[in-house]
């Protein structure tokens, strides 16, 4: 029978990011870390994983800014199934995207 206090998924998640806007572009970058300790569901797992993302913004017109951004982060990571829970590969991620208000 579980301990009744004990979680059934413990994390600790975190995040910093910084941003300097030079007239209509703004380059960006984060760095966040997700911990797993040990818990009901995963008793024997206690892992860290380390995410970089840089962004750059455009604004190109009043109501429309474009964003590219490339994002690094383990292989074993939480947003990836892989064969090896305990690879130390890493997994570059690369997006484009829009804002936009009307």
């Amino acid at each position: 029978l579980p301990i009744v206090n004990e979680s059934l998924i413990l994390e600790t998640c975190w995040y910093v990011g910084a941003g300097w806007r030079l007239g209509k572009f703004t380059p960006l970058i984060e760095f966040a870390n997700i911990s797993t300790q040990p818990s009901i569901l995963d008793p024997n797992t206690s892992t860290s994983h380390n995410t970089v993302t840089a962004v750059l913004r455009w604004d190109l017109i009043t109501n429309i800014a474009l964003k590219a951004q490339i994002t690094r982060e383990p292989e074993s990571g939480p947003d990836w199934v892989t064969s090896d829970p305990s690879s130390n590969k890493r997994v570059n991620i690369y997006g484009i995207g829009a804002d936009f208000i009307f």
